[in-house]
């Protein structure tokens, strides 16, 4: 991989992230501001009780997600960048050889 290669692939895995990140963060923001009353369109089929729940649900799931996204996306660059792909494909194809049904294989596992 080239060097600008690698730096485009890390710069996109980052603004990904970033933006992942952002949007989390607007929603808890829009959720927290929000939160001390059941919106007008709900007050007929939701309670106060259930609305606090969806409200604490929402929070934690979103926390949640941004320490799923940073592991994901760290994972992701040690794949990428540490040699890991170009010794398995190695080692699937001197054990496996060239076919097209080995090259799916590989892929196939790889995704």
């Amino acid at each position: 991989m080239t060097l600008f290669a690698a730096v485009a692939v890390l710069a996109l895995i980052l603004v990904r992230w970033g933006v992942e990140h952002w949007l989390g963060w607007l929603n808890e923001r829009h959720v927290r501001a929000h939160a001390g009353a059941v919106p007008e369109a709900f007050r007929e089929v939701v309670d106060e009780a259930t609305y606090r729940k969806s409200v604490d649900y929402t929070l934690a799931r979103s926390r949640f997600g941004k320490i799923a996204d940073s592991f994901d996306a760290m994972l992701l660059i040690i794949i990428l960048f540490s040699g890991v792909l170009p010794w398995a494909f190695d080692l699937a194809t001197a054990q496996f050889g060239l076919s097209i049904w080995a090259m799916a294989a590989f892929l196939f596992a790889v995704g």
